[in-house]
């Protein structure tokens, strides 16, 4: 899961996610977490490393890359 410090940044995540055919999707951030905005983009734990390179790449903003157990 990866949360962001704005809006913007979670819409340019979710930009890219269709864009590059990612799988996940947003969601509201879940209890126990906070984040300038509110959202996250929930995913498979294996996908980490792939997120943190491409948000770093695309010039997104996070504020951290979390796993959660359902």
């Amino acid at each position: 899961m990866v949360v962001f410090p704005t809006t913007t940044d979670a819409m340019h995540m979710q930009q890219a996610a269709k864009k590059y055919k990612l799988p996940g999707r947003m969601i509201p951030l879940p209890g126990g977490l906070e984040a300038g905005c509110g959202l996250a983009w929930c995913t498979l734990p294996e996908q980490k490393n792939m997120l943190e390179a491409l948000t770093e790449e695309l010039g997104i903003n996070t504020q951290g890359f979390f796993e959660k157990e359902w």
